[in-house]
């Protein structure tokens, strides 16, 4: 379902058929759905409006692009759940993504620099090396 014109790198044909083969095997969604009302998300300070993509801390609005909200829609949606690189990627589903696909790392850095207090100590967004992200909202 896919074509790649010569020449070509040989990680750009490995993410492709990575690509194939997650659409070809896409896992069940379970909690892509908010736990909290249809229309918002709430934790700390911050209210994520799931209709109009607006996230406020107060009467501060916080600008993400729309792969931002959404990420952090799916990490909020499922607090204390932690989520593989690969399984947000499906869930985004991001056109060309692979083993070598940084994206979702960038992604979180990104909302880091607008959420968290000290990105380089996140309290919300969690690294589980080796895992995937973990979202908490515990004080």
């Amino acid at each position: 379902d896919d074509y790649l014109a010569k020449p070509f790198n040989p990680r750009e044909l490995l993410a492709r058929i990575h690509s194939v083969l997650r659409r070809a095997d896409k896992p069940q969604v379970v909690g892509a759905q908010p736990a909290q009302s249809e229309g918002q998300l709430s934790f700390g300070p911050y209210c994520m409006d799931l209709d109009s993509y607006s996230l406020t801390r107060g009467e501060e609005y916080i600008e993400l692009t729309s792969g931002e909200f959404e990420l952090l829609r799916h990490l909020a949606s499922r607090p204390n759940h932690v989520m593989s690189r690969d399984h947000l990627l499906d869930l985004l589903d991001d056109g060309v993504e692979g083993a070598f696909d940084r994206s979702i790392d960038v992604r979180i850095t990104r909302i880091r620099k607008k959420i968290e207090a000290d990105p380089h100590h996140p309290h919300y967004i969690k690294t589980v090396r080796g895992v995937g992200y973990l979202f908490t909202d515990q004080e």
